[in-house]
């Protein structure tokens, strides 16, 4: 069984991966920083259209996917939408909210207790 960073089928299940890029990105939940998040994604979303391009696509055809895969306090595993990069609160709801579906925990105790390891992008071809 794949690890859920791993599983872009879970977000798109229609879609076939042409490409993933990640990379380490250790924060706590509670002091995201956007601007870093932000940055960290540009990156992969340049390495990741360079790799889709060599593949023989064009970018008009893919769908860049932004996941961050995060941990919970028993050191689960699992992925979030990193969407939208824009409102820092809404982001760290979103993956409140994601942890919380996976051990019934209390939103106050799972923000605290949440981090971020790492930065993914998908790269996939809509079917």
């Amino acid at each position: 069984m794949q690890p859920p960073s791993e599983s872009p089928a879970r977000l798109r299940p229609a879609a076939k991966l042409l490409h993933t890029e990640s990379f380490p990105f250790e924060q706590p939940l509670t002091k995201l920083d956007l601007r870093a998040l932000q940055a960290g994604f540009s990156a992969l979303f340049d390495a990741a259209a360079v790799a889709v391009r060599r593949a023989g696509y064009d970018l008009d055809d893919v769908v860049l996917e932004r996941i961050m895969v995060c941990e919970d306090p028993d050191g689960t595993p699992f992925d979030v939408a990193a969407e939208p990069l824009s409102d820092r609160d809404e982001l760290i709801r979103r993956v409140v909210r994601s942890a919380s579906h996976l051990d019934g925990g209390s939103d106050q105790d799972s923000a605290e207790s949440i981090c971020v390891r790492r930065l993914m992008v998908h790269a996939l071809l809509d079917a």
